[in-house]
């Protein structure tokens, strides 16, 4: 039965979800494209330097529209998966779905994959139209020390890189379960359901805060200016970014958790659909 509700959910995402990739993947093929027939005109005889200016503008709206795009890829993402779950299970659909022979931690899991699929193919969206457009090589330098005088290696770059990744897919994840758990909660009020929803958020977004706060202080030692100072290395920055990322994710991951656990007890022990 999980198969048949992933089939559905995947099914009925995938309508919005692939023509926004597609066109954030075009909008970067043409980007690219204008980009460097705008350098060649640019090169060519003077009397034709009206064409090149023409394709730097044409190029300059592409490249807004491209960016415009990527933040709709992301962004739509999750407000399509957290859409899904009040549509399914807080609003009228929720009697049918709810008498669906099928456990309500299917019916939050369905929900769960679909949305980390879906996660995972924005990102990877993201960086394939940024790849196709051409980042500049410059951008690397941010990976150098304070000074500037040594970047980190090869593998230590793919495994920042990996644990950005990882950490960028668990906290939207997390965020997702936050909206999923508050919205939860909020229906088993009888009134003003929306209302107490966007409360629990806050008070879970305020909680969280205060968490990490506490986290990188532990981190840091309760001292961050002196911890700070001792970033003189790129082995030493190495290590406290991969710190920081790990410890984060590990953190958003435990709270992930912990909102599933709300979210299927709310449904299942305090549903409230009217």
């Amino acid at each position: 039965m999980l198969g048949k509700l992933l089939k559905q959910d995947f099914r009925a995402t995938a309508r919005v979800m692939l023509p926004v990739c597609l066109i954030a993947l075009i909008l970067a093929a043409f980007t690219r494209g204008c980009a460097a027939l705008t350098k060649s005109a640019a090169a060519t005889a003077p009397w034709r330097l009206q064409n090149a200016d023409f394709l730097s503008f044409v190029t300059n709206v592409l490249g807004v529209l491209f960016v415009i795009s990527l933040i709709a890829v992301l962004v739509l993402a999750f407000i399509l998966m957290v859409w899904r779950f009040y549509r399914s299970f807080l609003t009228d659909e929720g009697y049918l779905m709810f008498t669906l022979p099928v456990t309500t931690a299917k019916l939050v899991l369905s929900k769960l994959i679909v949305a980390l699929v879906w996660f995972v193919v924005s990102i990877a969206v993201v960086v394939l139209s940024c790849v196709i457009v051409g980042a500049d090589s410059r951008v690397i330098e941010v990976f150098y020390n304070v000074e500037g005088s040594a970047p980190w290696s090869g593998g230590q770059l793919r495994a920042v890189l990996l644990s950005i990744f990882a950490f960028a897919l668990i906290h939207e994840t997390t965020f997702c379960l936050q909206c999923y758990a508050s919205m939860a909660i909020g229906q088993s009020h009888r009134r003003q359901k929306e209302l107490m929803s966007v409360v629990f958020f806050f008070v879970f977004y305020i909680a969280i805060q205060i968490l990490s706060s506490i986290g990188l202080l532990t981190i840091m030692g309760m001292n961050p200016g002196v911890y700070v100072e001792k970033l003189v290395t790129p082995d030493a920055v190495y290590r406290f970014v991969q710190t920081i990322l790990w410890s984060f994710a590990g953190v958003s991951a435990l709270i992930a958790v912990i909102f599933y656990g709300i979210t299927h007890r709310m449904l299942k022990r305090k549903l409230n659909l009217q």
